[in-house]
């Protein structure tokens, strides 16, 4: 039996800053086989999966209208 391909990152999110009333985009492209479980979170919570949109193998994380409670550490686990 095959056992696939473990995940991997094609391309991972930049290091971003914004200023408040700003959009900010943060977009990566995974890979794997299985298809891993992706995981958005803030400062080591899980963001609710409604903020998070994904086409294919991208996954995209859309901050609208930053403000301070926003400010953090964004990270994507497989």
């Amino acid at each position: 039996p095959q056992e696939g391909i473990q995940p991997w990152f094609i391309s991972k999110p930049k290091c971003t800053s914004a200023s408040v009333g700003q959009n900010v985009i943060l977009s990566c492209a995974i890979a794997g086989d299985p298809f891993p479980r992706v995981q958005w979170l803030k400062d080591g919570r899980e963001l609710p999966p409604e903020r998070i949109l994904q086409s294919d193998d991208v996954f995209t994380l859309i901050l609208r209208n930053v403000q301070q409670s926003d400010g953090g550490q964004y990270q994507i686990t497989l």
